[in-house]
């Protein structure tokens, strides 16, 4: 997920045709163009879902919080091989 704040790319409650956003890992400024396209998708995004500057533009599909508090089968089972190699080994998990 790509951690860009509405302010980065639509501060006055609309895109902007350029953007620049600090790179998390380096700290450098990149800058970036919005196509028309996502330009107007941007804007159709922001009034349909009402965010305003100080929100991260994408939230989550997920309840990060309870991703590991569930009950019932894991959300990401262990692959089979991984699982034959630990058999073979007679490591369990």
């Amino acid at each position: 997920m790509i951690a860009i704040r509405v302010e980065d790319i639509a501060p006055n409650g609309y895109a902007l045709a350029r953007a620049i956003v600090r790179q998390r890992k380096t700290g450098r400024p990149v800058r970036f163009e919005l196509t028309e396209q996502t330009h107007q998708a941007v804007d159709d995004y922001l009034k349909a879902t009402g965010k305003v500057a100080g929100e991260f533009l994408f939230t989550p599909l997920i309840d990060a919080e309870n991703l590991f508090r569930q009950s019932g089968p894991p959300l990401c089972p262990k692959p089979p091989l991984l699982l034959a190699r630990a058999r073979q080994r007679k490591l369990y998990f």
